[in-house]
């Protein structure tokens, strides 16, 4: 999968990637509207280095494998090693994981950073430490500038938030997620449809 020649979508990103300027990634004056900018600024950085199938799905394939070890971790920290493990095993078989795994699309990266938040989160409510609650913040917002629909993991955390009576640093990661993305906000608000 990881050497076949690109399918249509990537196609698409590879060609935006590739004829926009940074400029016009940033300020969304391309065709597609429907993506944030950080996985079309990563491939137009790829794009300029090398335009192999297999160089451009990288970052996608090395996403994917990092996840494997943070579903681990989520599993291994709630429930114990055991459902850490399967959990992890489970990610790993199953097809639509793969698939995303070997594309040059942006599916990858939000992974890694939704559960990379959702962790850090995790060690938050159990540490109280502030550095994962300013991780988990951080991932968050990177996984909003990826994909418009990563809005679905802010909705569960907060959700989240409600459920263990307003618990402090869940709405702290969800005011500081807002605060990095304030610069893009009106893009968020627009395309808040596509993620719905």
């Amino acid at each position: 999968a990881v050497k076949q020649s690109f399918w249509q979508d990537e196609v698409y990103i590879f060609n935006i990637s590739r004829t926009s300027t940074v400029n016009q990634i940033l300020s969304m004056e391309h065709d597609d509207r429907s993506h944030p900018q950080l996985y079309y600024l990563l491939s137009h950085w790829l794009a300029n280095i090398n335009t192999s199938p297999i160089f451009l799905r990288l970052p996608s394939l090395v996403a994917s494998l990092l996840t494997l070890p943070l579903i681990y971790l989520i599993g291994k920290t709630v429930f114990g090693p055991v459902p850490g493990i399967l959990s992890m095993l489970v990610f790993a078989v199953h097809p639509f994981y793969i698939n995303q795994g070997f594309q040059a699309k942006m599916y990858g990266l939000v992974y890694l950073f939704v559960f990379g938040s959702l962790y850090s989160l995790i060690l938050a409510l159990k540490t109280g430490k502030f550095r994962w609650i300013i991780t988990s913040a951080i991932l968050a917002a990177l996984s909003l500038y990826t994909d418009y629909s990563a809005i679905w993991y802010l909705i569960s955390i907060s959700a989240t938030g409600l459920a263990v009576r307003l618990n402090r640093p869940v709405w702290l990661i969800i005011f500081l997620t807002v605060i990095l993305i304030t610069p893009n906000i009106k893009l968020f608000i627009s395309h808040l449809p596509t993620a719905i």
